[in-house]
């Protein structure tokens, strides 16, 4: 994995963790893989991730709590998905 993925991977487990920290109740996240998913910070506008990236997410061991992989969307964008076990 290049730098600039791993650095865009840590960015994206703090928003999917804050958001769980914020949403304790939320079971089921679904995420578009090909919309622009943030605002990331210091004025780096918004950001397409890497498929690479969210491949490394399904074994994330800070979402080890949830089932997560990569399914068809309704459109021509694969979901990240995530169910809380």
């Amino acid at each position: 994995m290049s730098q600039d993925d791993q650095d865009i991977l840590n960015v994206v487990l703090a928003y999917i963790r804050d958001h769980i920290d914020a949403n304790p109740a939320q079971t089921h996240i679904r995420i578009a893989t090909k919309q622009p998913f943030f605002r990331l910070p210091n004025g780096g506008g918004k950001l397409t991730v890497p498929m690479p990236v969210w491949e490394v997410m399904k074994d994330a061991v800070a979402l080890k709590a949830w089932d997560i992989s990569i399914e068809p969307g309704e459109g021509t964008s694969p979901e990240f998905t995530m169910n809380k076990r």
